[in-house]
């Protein structure tokens, strides 16, 4: 994307994939694992995070505890959406989309903000939660 904010064309984009985007601000305070703020047309994104989250009640780091092929959440296929019969439409991009301010805290986890238009967008997340509880004993009272 040059400075002006239109995006650089592609041989084979579709027409209007060329067209300026006029935004007064964007504040984002922080993105994440995986994601991404586009500002304009894009064609094809693909965003992929995968994670595996230990929380622990006592700290203990022994080096690499875990590996992604131990956990079949990580290599188990992805559902696809069923087929759909494209609809026919007509759409003029003659227009440049104009934005004001936009105030956002947080993208997080394979995930996409845009400003302006997409032809497919893939995106996948997959976290794998561990808690780790330690039991300390205790004496019972009184014994």
């Amino acid at each position: 994307m040059t400075e002006s904010g239109r995006n650089i064309v592609a041989a084979g984009d579709p027409p209007g994939f060329e067209r300026d985007v006029a935004v007064g601000c964007v504040k984002i305070i922080s993105i994440d694992s995986g994601s991404t703020a586009l500002i304009g047309d894009n064609a094809v994104t693909e965003l992929r995070s995968k994670a595996i989250a230990v929380k622990r009640t006592v700290p203990l780091l022994e080096g690499k505890e875990y590996d992604f092929a131990d956990y079949s959440l990580f290599s188990r296929p992805l559902p696809k959406p069923p087929e759909v019969t494209p609809a026919a439409m007509s759409v003029a991009y003659e227009a440049t989309p104009r934005i004001g301010f936009v105030d956002v805290i947080g993208i997080s986890a394979s995930t996409v903000f845009q400003i302006g238009h997409s032809i497919a967008i893939d995106a996948e997340s997959r976290t794998k939660q561990i808690r780790e509880v330690a039991f300390v004993r205790r004496p019972l009272p009184g014994g």
